[in-house]
């Protein structure tokens, strides 16, 4: 099965059933199951696009964003979200990674994509979405000839979405997620959750060029419900979607959340057609879920999982805060999980070890990366490079990472990628990146920096740097200058003792 298939299932049994809402109007099942044969037919006829063929879309939350993950599961085409945060010089090496032939991108980053597509030249064809302005061709052109005929469509097993995270050699790694992945995992989460209820209702507030917000769209639709976009995170749209809306689940960050219980009035807004807050990327303070708790009168679910697994792996259902407070999560229908040692061999309860995972979620591989591919894999079993503890009840709990990476605000950050560009500074003779503890976003960047001698080198001048060469979640908001940075007897910085000095007297190595 295809993700278009339920939505042309749905075109049959319930044509005028809103299935997408957004600030610009809404759309029934039939009217969006149309407008993607059209997009489909238009991208095919005014592309030259093939099956296999990539289309990377930089864009918010927006429906012509929905539209173009639909045409390409009809197409056999594959889609290449773009995270609308990063540094142009970030898209030039995704966009050329991935040898994409289409770009559709919003005006509003067309500044930010001038000098990348100068240097790719007449690589890729691009489409502007919603401006009646652009230079380039508008997106709505591409609906204007109906389809003559239906596409065979890709089988189950070929790649649907690739969606970049970065990796620990500092540049990001194109994840391939076939059709089977997206759909086995939507139906997970609608039978766990669950999203078979009537009425359903899904806030979309986290973007979707991440993993989390767009299963959740999926999810929805595999049982004949509904969603609503909201183009960015704004906290006042969102609780009036929550109150007013008709909105019945969501997923968050924890960010999210807290800046949600930060608005003031909530004891005068209703909450009761809202029934399930699933967040996840990051834990949630207990103190935080509870208020949550409280003012929304909802279910609280904690997902866990990450890119390679199509965004799940476990969830820790509401009853489960009660039970084994803490914890993260237990695995769900979709997916098997358990903590080893590195020979892949299980862990008793209580004792650390590496979370490693199968199921029909896990992804192909990576794009052109089989030496990363080989690695993510022990036994056959995907690691996912967080350690954590278990019990008998089947509750496992993340203690630490594994893997050099930082989680501010749901965004995955490898200190690698800016120790690169850090390391390309004249006065900086050795640097070393890790997250510290903070309040807000769970953990923030730090960047320690051994100045080279007889430089004049300050800590506003690294944040200057940072400013003309990485986006703004990845620059560090705390900057170090010491003498010298601990090392281990092969030479390498000794990123454990640092981060030690700042994470000490905490239970987890994580926030």
């Amino acid at each position: 099965m295809r993700m278009d298939h339920f939505l042309e299932r749905g075109s049959r049994l319930y044509p005028d059933k809103v299935v997408m809402s957004s600030e610009g109007g809404s759309r029934t099942y039939a009217e969006l199951q149309g407008r993607v044969a059209r997009l489909a037919h238009g991208l095919k006829v005014r592309t030259s696009l093939k099956p296999g063929d990539r289309i990377a879309v930089l864009s918010r939350n927006c429906p012509e964003f929905v539209e173009v993950y639909l045409a390409c599961s009809v197409l056999g085409c594959v889609v290449v979200p773009l995270n609308y945060r990063l540094h142009p010089d970030d898209y030039l090496f995704l966009i050329g990674d991935s040898e994409a032939k289409v770009l559709l991108v919003e005006e509003e980053f067309a500044q930010r994509l001038e000098g990348p597509l100068e240097e790719l030249g007449s690589k890729v064809d691009t489409w502007s979405i919603g401006s009646e302005g652009s230079k380039w061709p508008r997106y709505k052109e591409l609906l204007d000839e109906d389809p003559l005929i239906e596409p065979e469509g890709p089988s189950d097993e070929d790649v649907w979405i690739q969606m970049y995270t970065s990796g620990t050699t500092g540049f990001p790694k194109g994840v391939l997620l076939t059709h089977r992945n997206v759909v086995s995992t939507a139906l997970g989460l609608a039978l766990d959750v669950p999203f078979n209820v009537d009425p359903c209702k899904v806030l979309v507030v986290a973007p979707i060029f991440h993993i989390g917000g767009l299963i959740t769209i999926f999810a929805s639709m595999v049982c004949g419900g509904a969603f609503h976009l909201e183009r960015e995170f704004h906290p006042h749209n969102v609780l009036k979607a929550m109150s007013e809306g008709g909105c019945t689940h969501a997923f968050m960050v924890p960010v999210m959340v807290r800046a949600l219980l930060g608005v003031g009035g909530l004891d005068k807004l209703d909450f009761s057609s809202f029934r399930v807050l699933m967040y996840g990327a990051a834990p949630m303070p207990e103190g935080l879920a509870k208020r949550a708790k409280e003012v929304f009168g909802c279910q609280l679910i904690q997902g866990y999982g990450l890119t390679e697994s199509t965004g799940v792996l476990g969830l820790l259902m509401d009853p489960d805060h009660e039970v084994c407070p803490g914890a993260t999560c237990r695995e769900y229908s979709m997916a098997r999980i358990k903590v080893v040692d590195p020979r892949g061999m299980p862990v008793g309860p209580g004792e650390v070890g590496e979370i490693v995972a199968k199921g029909d979620g896990i992804m192909k591989g990576y794009w052109k990366n089989e030496e990363e591919t080989r690695e993510a894999f022990l036994n056959g079993w995907l690691r996912t490079g967080d350690l954590a503890t278990w019990d008998p009840r089947g509750y496992i709990t993340i203690v630490d990472r594994l893997k050099d990476m930082i989680i501010k605000g749901g965004e995955n950050i490898y200190p690698s990628e800016i120790e690169r560009v850090l390391k390309t500074h004249p006065s900086v003779a050795e640097v070393a990146v890790i997250g510290v503890p903070d309040e807000k976003w769970g953990e923030e960047v730090m960047a320690i920096i051994v100045p080279k001698a007889g430089s004049d080198l300050t800590a506003e001048e690294i944040r200057r740097f940072c400013r003309a060469k990485l986006a703004p979640m990845k620059r560090p908001r705390k900057v170090l200058l010491r003498d010298s940075l601990p090392m281990t007897p092969t030479g390498k910085v000794a990123k454990k003792e640092l981060r030690e000095e700042f994470w000490k007297g905490m239970e987890k190595r994580v926030h």
